[in-house]
Parts: structure tokens; sequence; C-alpha cells
């Protein structure tokens, strides 16, 4: 495993306002041997040590595959644990990493190394062709090796270093820098810290990788997440919830009438609804 020790050396240079260290500093404070947060979603439940441990297997991965910064990957998966952990591994080392969805990937072309390393479904022309599936649980699969296109990440240099961005299924490109000063931001607002927060929408788009993500990761105790709107509900009455964080629109049609049937609850609840960026 990467030695997680706080004392590995950073990369202050590297990126906007030395994005790279700052999320490091960032990451190791919230996840490194913690109990809390606590992802709870339909892969199960995890400790911000369990998803420490697994975007540290992807960094582990990423470095014996010589993947340094500024390597571009791509990301296609459903699975919530596949998104964070190798989300959590890019920002650690200074990988772009650009999130979409299935449909979009059909048209990427991966023999021609329009990336660097491909993460994709196991299902369809995905599971073949330079796609690396993770095995379960969301970690790489030690089965099976990373598709870097070598030609391509020697030619292009050292340009990549200063990019350090995440580009978003909905066109959105944020550098590392800014997504931690926004969600840091937006814990801050919100008052997310020491929170449980449930959060629906995808992960896959500006605002459900800030609001939906990492705000409530870098602040709160525990995230609940879901997609579904009656299983929304089931959450909303089977845990005590203090926030809501809705990029998805559900709030708007399904919460009304579940919060005038419980109206103790429409005090303490905060609902915050946001589909689109910037907040403000």
């Amino acid at each position: 495993m990467v030695n997680d020790s706080s004392n590995e050396p950073s990369l202050p240079d590297v990126g906007s306002d030395g994005a790279t260290a700052r999320w490091r500093d960032r990451l190791y404070r919230c996840l490194a041997s913690q109990a809390t947060p606590v992802l709870v979603s339909r892969a199960g439940v995890r400790s911000a040590a369990s998803l420490w441990a697994g975007a540290r297997e992807w960094t582990r991965r990423f470095r014996d595959e010589g993947i340094g910064t500024g390597t571009r990957v791509v990301c296609v998966h459903a699975d919530e644990l596949v998104q964070l952990q190798l989300l959590v591994a890019c920002l650690w080392d200074g990988l772009d990493l650009r999130l979409t969805t299935f449909a979009a990937a059909q048209s990427i072309d991966v023999a021609h190394g329009e990336a660097d390393v491909f993460v994709g479904e196991s299902h369809g022309s995905l599971a073949h062709s330079g796609w690396h599936v993770p095995a379960e649980g969301g970690w790489p699969d030690p089965q099976a090796p990373l598709r870097v296109h070598a030609s391509r990440m020697t030619t292009r240099g050292d340009t990549r270093v200063a990019a350090l961005t995440v580009e978003c299924a909905d066109g959105a490109v944020v550098t590392h820098a800014t997504l931690l000063n926004d969600a840091e931001r937006l814990g801050h607002d919100w008052a997310l810290t020491g929170g449980r927060v449930l959060t629906a929408g995808l992960w896959h788009t500006r605002v459900g990788l800030t609001a939906g993500l990492l705000a409530p990761l870098l602040h709160a105790e525990e995230l609940f997440v879901e997609h579904e709107a009656s299983a929304m509900l089931a959450l909303l009455a089977s845990e005590p919830l203090t926030h809501v964080v809705d990029t998805a629109g559900m709030s708007a049609t399904h919460l009304p009438p579940w919060l005038h049937a419980n109206p103790e609850r429409a005090t303490a609840l905060c609902i915050i609804t946001l589909t689109d960026w910037p907040t403000r």
C-alpha cells in the first residue's frame, strides 16, 4: 500500500495555488484513519478509512503503472464507490479526470488514445478495448492492467501539468483548486459540519460533484446517496437527517407532501435544491 503518512512529499508548485498540496492536506485530515464521514449508498456502508484505503489503492496502481501528474483519466461508472475513490486518487496525485455518461463514452476513441486511463462499466463495449473494469467495492482490479497510452503521455509533455481539471458530463471544466474552494465555501455556508446529509442526484455533473459530493464529504458526519424519490422519502422517515442536498430536482415535487405530513421535521431539516451552477 502507499504510505499514508501526512509527511508524504506534496507538490506545492503544481496547479493553481498549489492545488495538489492543498487537496492532500484536506483529504488526509478528512479521511485517513477516520471513522467518519460514512458513505451510505446502495453499494453498502463505507467508513472514511475504508474509502481512503480504496482511493490509495488506486493511487498505488497509478504509480506502479508510471501514471503521473497531468495524466488524463476517463471514468464512466454508476457505482458511487468507483467514482469517489477514483476522484480522491486523481485529486491526490494531480491527475486530470473526465466524468462522463455511458452514452457519451461510446464515442471515446480508446484505440487512438483520447485519454491515458479508462475506467468503465462491466458491460457493453466498455468491457473491452482498453477499459479497466474495477473490482467489487470500487477498488482497481488487481488482475487487470490499467490501459495507458504511453505515446500520448510522452508527446503531451509538461503542458499537462498546469491543467489539473475535472471535466464533467455537462461540459463544465473545473480546476482542482476551484473544486476545493467551492466545496469548502458551500460546507460553511450550509452549516454541513457534523451533519447527516442526504444527497439526491448524480455526481458527474458540475453541481452534483461539488454540492452533492465534495461539500458533504469534507464536512458531514454521514453522507446518504439516493437517486429515486421513493427511496429518498424512506430515508427521511427512517434516518435523523439534517440536510437534503438535491441536485436532481426531486425535492420540489416529492418533498412538500411529505413535509406537510411530518411538520415536526420541516423546521429541523435544511433543504437545498440546486440544479445549476453557479450557486450565487
